[in-house]
């Protein structure tokens, strides 16, 4: 009998390890063709950071801007104007004017430099020793450190950039985004990247971010990144961005938490009460429980509404409201005295 229990024990420990988010070369490097659009959200209450197993990392409250980043990845002959001065590059990554110069190879994806025209300075930065962003594979436990060095081949005057690329994959769990919207297996990985740049004849600037990025298997790129700088030791900066390709999603969930129908038992009228976020018509089915159409109205309104319909011309009994936006439908139970 003892035996057979560890068989059990062992069983679900093996389901549970099986379950677990990992990040591989095949499913989450980039490559040429790629585009990843992220929008920069802020935040209402305190950021979700925590470690470990099991976290549920609850970003409900945040809210969206208007500010969308896009990153194209392309060879490095098309995007970057000196493509010559990188001949490991196997593609770049274009920003803003800005360009990552990656290297993939068949275990590791690098940063073997970059051209930056932030400030005017349209630095271009040579690594002899690259930055290695990742390791395949990554999973919970994951550690990896790695210093990188390099110059900026553009300045007149000699420019030397060292740093440090501290990587962990510190947490597993669930996250919750606006709306409702939960993705649960998520992984969670901390990197923190310490940069020193040496100007001759002026010193030292150095420059340190933390990142925190979170996984799910069903987007090569993060759902959520929350980056933050530091400036003598205080935060300088936080932003939040979420993924672009799970927004429809968030305003779907955002829509169906955001409808309420009363009064519920209904008399004479009900009034619909929702916010729609999609731009779309509006379309309201009342359906008896032998799934008949009784009732249907069709409306266009964006942003906050209340809708009053009429319910007494029908029947006392049980009913279902379908509520469809767009593609994104709610359907509410109706009970009609």
């Amino acid at each position: 009998m003892k035996k057979f229990y560890y068989l059990i024990l062992f069983a679900l420990a093996f389901q549970i390890s099986k379950a677990q988010l990992t990040l591989t070369k095949a499913a989450n490097e980039p490559v040429i063709g790629d585009i990843h659009v992220v929008q920069l959200w802020d935040s209402t209450s305190a950021i979700p950071k925590a470690t470990g197993a099991g976290v549920i990392w609850n970003f409900s409250s945040i809210v969206s801007t208007t500010n969308v980043f896009t990153s194209n990845f392309t060879t490095v002959a098309v995007s970057s104007p000196s493509p010559a001065s990188f001949p490991s590059a196997s593609f770049a990554e274009s920003n803003s004017g800005d360009y990552n110069m990656c290297k993939s190879t068949a275990t590791t994806y690098e940063l073997v430099g970059y051209q930056s025209s932030f400030g005017g300075s349209n630095s271009v930065i040579i690594y002899t020793n690259s930055a290695i962003f990742a390791v395949w594979p990554i999973a919970m436990g994951y550690t990896a450190t790695d210093t990188y060095s390099g110059s900026d081949v553009s300045a007149t005057v000699t420019t030397i950039d060292t740093g440090t690329f501290n990587t962990n994959a510190k947490g597993t769990g669930t996250l919750i985004l606006p709306g409702g919207l939960t993705l649960t297996n998520c992984l969670q990985i901390v990197t923190t990247s310490t940069d020193v740049f040496t100007i001759a004849g002026t010193g030292t600037v150095t420059s340190i971010q933390r990142q925190y990025d979170f996984y799910h298997s069903s987007q090569k790129f993060p759902i959520i990144s929350v980056s933050y700088g530091f400036a003598g030791g205080s935060v300088s900066y936080c932003d939040i961005t979420v993924n672009n390709a799970v927004l429809a999603g968030i305003k779907e969930q955002e829509l169906k938490s955001n409808i309420s129908v009363f009064p519920n038992p209904a008399k004479e009228s009900i009034t619909i009460s929702l916010y729609n976020n999609l731009s779309k018509e509006i379309r309201v089915q009342i359906a008896n429980l032998l799934g008949e159409t009784v009732k249907m109205e069709n409306l266009r309104q964006d942003g906050l509404s209340e809708t009053k319909l009429n319910v007494n011309d029908l029947p006392q009994g049980v009913y279902f409201i379908n509520i469809q936006i767009g593609t994104s439908t709610e359907v509410k139970k109706l009970v009609i005295e």
